[in-house]
């Protein structure tokens, strides 16, 4: 819902008397994520967790884009974004989120279609699954609800470069780094350290003002 009202009231300034197309960017977006959690969520001492047990998922969903002049805007976006956690294939975490992203964006005067961002972030957690896989045993258990183990609400400094083509086509990469706990406190072990979510992402979208404006 958040995505088809942002989509709609960027449409609409479109049509604003004063406001230029080219002021105004929106469109759908997409794209892949290599996260991973700070400290394992397995609570294995040989398991410390970090990038070496970075999973891939997906993102996609809408932005909009004011640009107040030929160098700077501010973007907003709303994605539904996948991240996580993984010892292996069989034993991993799957964090759903609705993430936020409200982003500076400056755009390099030298190099047209070239845009530098940086921001905060909001995540807003959907659903988090875990799957498990005993070798010794030959049993496990997939996609089980441990929801209630993580904390509602994630915050994240983001930053990150686009490429933005003539025809409306952008590509672009960023990270997110992520600042708070995600696990609740009941569920960490003593001495464990801070569990925070950490994305590289790479994506591609489309400017549909550019369409529009024709």
């Amino acid at each position: 819902m958040k995505k088809v009202i942002l989509s709609a009231l960027l449409a609409s300034a479109l049509c604003v008397p004063g406001v230029k197309a080219q002021t105004i960017h929106f469109g759908p977006k997409a794209g892949g994520n290599l996260s991973w959690v700070t400290q394992s969520i397995y609570f294995e001492g040989d398991n410390p967790g970090g990038i070496k047990n970075a999973m891939f998922s997906f993102h996609a969903g809408a932005y909009g884009k004011y640009m107040f002049s030929d160098t700077w805007g501010v973007g907003v976006e709303a994605l539904y974004t996948g991240m996580g956690d993984k010892k292996d294939d069989r034993n991993k975490t799957k964090l759903d989120y609705l993430t936020v992203p409200v982003l500076a964006q400056f755009h390099l005067p030298s190099i047209e279609g070239l845009s530098f961002h940086l921001g905060p972030q909001v995540g807003f957690l959907m659903s988090a699954k875990f799957s498990s896989f005993n070798q010794d045993t030959g049993k496990g258990e997939k996609d089980v609800d441990v929801k209630e183990k993580f904390k509602d609400i994630d915050f994240a400094i983001v930053g990150g470069a686009e490429y933005a083509f003539d025809f409306g086509l952008t590509l672009g990469a960023r990270y997110n780094f992520g600042v708070l706990e995600v696990v609740e406190k009941e569920d960490k072990i003593i001495g464990a350290g801070k569990h925070t979510n950490q994305c590289i992402q790479a994506y591609v979208g489309y400017n549909l003002a550019k369409v529009l404006a024709k």
